[in-house]
């Protein structure tokens, strides 16, 4: 009788593990791609949009969904780079930490 995959005989159903080195670099790989990024008010009521890790704050220039129902979808920052969130429901309360990821130009 074969074997299932994954099953006892195999062992934990794992693949070869991951070296130290290659479970940094992943990780290291999916954080890049969704920065947790800081969101907050200006002084002059503006959103303020700011990615710690590669220190870069730049004001918001426009967000898909500003509802009272929902916030998110494409937003523009005012240096013309464009990310993406899934929009939120209900709204964020700023200030407040979410993870966006780069949209497609």
């Amino acid at each position: 009788m074969n074997p299932v995959p994954g099953g006892p005989a195999t062992g934990s159903g794992r693949s070869t593990p991951l070296s130290h080195k290659h479970r940094r670099l992943a990780k290291t790989k999916r954080s890049y791609k969704m920065p947790n990024v800081m969101i907050r008010k200006n002084d002059s009521g503006g959103l303020l949009f700011y990615v710690a890790k590669k220190d870069m704050e730049e004001t918001i220039a426009s967000v898909e969904t500003d509802t009272s129902d929902a916030w998110g979808g494409a937003v523009e920052l005012t240096d013309g780079s464009r990310w993406y969130i899934d929009p939120v429901s209900p709204p964020p309360r700023f200030p407040t930490t979410l993870r966006f990821k780069r949209a497609e130009s």
